[in-house]
């Protein structure tokens, strides 16, 4: 099992280097991070200043599910700091690493001010979510 757990944490370190920071100008609209290529894009189109505000990425080994009200409908919570729900999106990544919970599926279940619900269809209450990473961008 501590195998699957650093090829894990690797897989995670290998996406969040493909996303990048805000920082990143080394691309071009093709090349480089996530982020370079969305910086060369707003770089051409002459805008002069960055459309983002923030990125926050959480990744959590576990989370423990709170039912959602409806048969096999349930959610793990994340925190994060502060960002207007109106004007942010939220990247979700990940898989359930021994396959006891049978998830087949993860989305957006709700975000708030402080808070983004990830939900998913497991199979029964009780399981714990393995492994899954999220991204808020808030935009200006």
């Amino acid at each position: 099992m501590a195998g699957f757990e650093i090829a894990r944490e690797d897989s995670v370190q290998e996406s969040l280097n493909r996303i990048g920071t805000t920082e990143d100008g080394d691309g071009s609209e093709t090349s480089g991070t996530m982020m370079a290529k969305l910086n060369k894009i707003l770089e051409n189109l002459g805008l002069g200043f960055s459309v983002v505000k923030s990125i926050q990425t959480q990744y959590l080994n576990k989370i423990n599910l709170t039912s959602a009200g409806g048969s096999n409908l349930f959610y793990g919570t994340f925190n994060i700091s502060p960002v207007n729900p109106e004007k942010s999106i939220v990247l979700i990544n990940g898989t359930n690493d021994d396959g006891s919970v049978g998830v087949s599926s993860f989305f957006l279940y709700s975000i708030s001010s402080n808070q983004v619900k990830v939900g998913t269809n497991a199979k029964n209450s009780g399981y714990i979510l393995r492994g899954i990473g999220i991204q808020v961008v808030e935009f200006f």
